[in-house]
């Protein structure tokens, strides 16, 4: 027991299970890593020789090679600084989730306005018009109308799809982005 009590004590000593752990976190940050795209990798300065290993894992095509590879490349982060990269990656991460959630928003938007009997109609369309400005209200009309006639004809959903884009065309910008703009214009 006394040598368990002495293992316990120094910093140093790790199990073989935590060297995997960590290990293996490393490769899968590295995985992230190689699956940027090469403009948004050249902005996190990494160290050249990690920065070619990512660039050449996109090329590796075999299984036992990627695997080897990907290996190779937790041995080059063990060397860097990780918690910058992290927060870049979840930066993104975060970024992409709000995104996501944004375009299921106008999924669910575009589907109340098809779906909504005639009577609702005018405050649904009064509800996707009020963030839209640019929107122009009996163009959205005409594609409703459109896209509610494809689906009652079991048509391909063209309309629909055209009808989503244009919602999303036309939201209003975040405040942030345009106050920016007004300013380049007053300057």
């Amino acid at each position: 027991m006394a040598r368990h009590k002495d293992r316990d004590e120094t910093e140093e000593w790790q199990s073989r299970s935590k060297k995997k752990r960590e290990a293996t976190a490393l490769q899968e940050l590295g995985a992230r890593l190689a699956a940027l795209s090469a403009e948004r990798m050249a902005g996190l300065d990494l160290p050249e020789e990690l920065a070619l290993a990512l660039a050449e894992s996109k090329s590796i095509r075999s299984h036992e090679g990627r695997r080897r590879h990907s290996q190779y490349i937790g041995k080059l982060m063990r060397s860097v600084d990780i918690e910058p990269i992290e927060a870049v990656l979840n930066e993104i991460d975060t970024v992409s989730r709000a995104q996501a959630a944004r375009l299921h928003e106008l999924e669910l938007l575009r589907e109340r306005l098809l779906a909504c009997e005639s009577q609702e109609l005018k405050s649904v369309l009064a509800e996707a018009l009020a963030p839209r400005p640019a929107a122009n209200s009996a163009r959205l009309t005409a594609l409703v109308a459109e896209a509610r006639t494809e689906r009652v004809e079991n048509k391909p959903p063209r309309t629909s799809r055209r009808l989503f884009k244009y919602l999303r065309d036309t939201e209003q910008k975040e405040p942030q982005n345009e106050t920016a703009e007004d300013a380049e214009s007053d300057a």
